[in-house]
């Protein structure tokens, strides 16, 4: 017989009676006879079930490593957060303490010199801590898409930049967009970061304009700027990090950038700045917004004792000593009374007890978490605004928190300055 006159290929599922399902992979070939020239049809059936399943055995065994893996992320980030908040809470604290020593007039030349050094010591602790959360939050941004309702921001943000590089803003004095919030902040901080890393001696310019429902913004420097080995991956994990032991980062800031710009519906790209240096470029489709209050919660300093609370009452719940202290040292000159306690459930019972203002709440703690105790508060209580702690944010915890309101929801490790500009918020609103 002679072949090749035509073949027919095709995939069958056959459901069996038992409800069980056979995968088939036939082919067949027309063929004719040489002797009588009649045609004939000739195939062959293969019974694929097995490999069928294998395959499918392994995608699904690779969906659970994935899963694995970033609930391992998830988990050691959450672990080291605890710590960080101790230590920026301590170096906090440290660094006023300090300050009021310092400006005693009662220490001698060796006492000052003492405390100089310690204070020098503690701004780094705290300059560490910080870095190391900043680490984990490029973490979690690279694991997970992020998003969140739009709601106006302002272009204006607050940098500390490296010694001797100039910072010079081109933005105009009201230029207000309604966009993401936070993830507009946290692209141009990374944008700004990386030029500040990579700029000694030298200026980096900003430059922001809204124009046909488009807000485009520009961070340019006269840096090292990055070699055209690096340049095709730049967006990329395997994008350019520095070898140097005087910049720090994760290595994950451009790679980041690009998945927030998305996220965003935007466009991200780079260009050499003649003679040295690089323009980075943020495209955003955004609408106009009516103008408000910029948001200054990210301004990094510390604040001092307001006197708004100090007839109120807070109470204050983490399962983790040495957070109970911090927060405790944190409120204790501002509020009238800080009543710390390590679990939902005497959460609930201090509050029951005590009627205070405010409610500070761990997410994740023992006997009763953080959520329970503010669903049996709300029902007491509702309007007593409560900010809950925790090492993870995601949209489900998000939606949780928004049925709780009013209450927000802040990631740890917090500064002083941030925990009280939150709770002046609430008093604001409360006016």
């Amino acid at each position: 017989m002679s072949a090749g006159e035509g073949s027919f290929y095709s995939d069958w599922r056959v459901l069996q009676p038992d409800g069980s399902t056979i995968h088939l992979k036939c082919r067949a070939e027309v063929c004719t006879a040489e002797s009588s020239g009649e045609k004939h049809l000739v195939g062959i059936c293969l019974d694929i079930s097995e490999t069928v399943r294998l395959s499918r055995d392994v995608v699904e065994a690779e969906r659970h490593s994935e899963s694995r893996l970033f609930q391992l992320i998830r988990t050691t980030c959450h672990e080291i957060r605890n710590p960080l908040q101790g230590m920026i809470g301590c170096a906090e604290t440290q660094l006023l303490l300090l300050e009021k020593v310092m400006g005693s007039s009662k220490t001698n030349d060796d006492m000052a010199n003492i405390m100089a050094e310690l204070k020098s010591l503690a701004s780094d602790i705290h300059a560490c801590a910080n870095h190391q959360a900043c680490v984990i939050t490029d973490l979690l941004d690279f694991e997970r898409e992020i998003s969140d309702a739009p709601q106006p921001v302002c272009c204006a943000t607050n940098i500390t930049h490296a010694h001797n590089t100039s910072l010079v803003l081109h933005i105009p004095k009201q230029l207000w967009v309604s966009t993401d919030v936070r993830l507009t902040k946290r692209i141009m901080i990374n944008l700004v970061s990386n030029a500040v890393k990579f700029t000694d001696n030298g200026t980096i310019h900003i430059s922001a304009q809204h124009k046909s429902d488009t807000l485009t913004m520009e961070v340019s420097d006269n840096g090292c700027g990055i070699p055209d080995d690096f340049k095709k991956n730049i967006f990329h994990v395997t994008g350019c990090t520095s070898q140097s032991e005087y910049i720090t980062g994760s290595g994950l800031g451009l790679c980041i950038v690009n998945q927030l710009t998305n996220s965003l519906g935007g466009t991200i790209s780079f260009k050499d700045n003649k003679p040295k240096g690089t323009v980075f470029t943020l495209v955003v489709p955004c609408e106009p917004s009516l103008p408000g209050s910029p948001d200054m919660a990210s301004k990094d300093s510390w604040t001092s004792d307001d006197p708004c609370f100090s007839e109120l009452d807070i109470v204050v719940a983490d399962d983790n000593i040495v957070n109970r202290k911090v927060l405790s040292r944190m409120l204790q000159t501002s509020f009238r009374q800080v009543i710390v306690v390590e679990d939902g459930a005497l959460a609930v019972a201090t509050f029951e007890s005590n009627n205070p203002s405010f409610v500070i709440l761990d997410v994740h703690m023992p006997i009763m978490d953080g959520l329970k105790a503010a669903s049996i508060i709300r029902k007491a209580d509702a309007s007593v605004p409560i900010i809950f702690l925790t090492g993870e944010i995601g949209d489900s915890l998000v939606n949780v928190v928004h049925q709780l309101k009013p209450s927000q929801l802040l990631l740890k490790p917090v500064s002083k300055n941030k925990l009280l500009h939150e709770l002046k918020q609430f008093r604001l609103q409360n006016k």
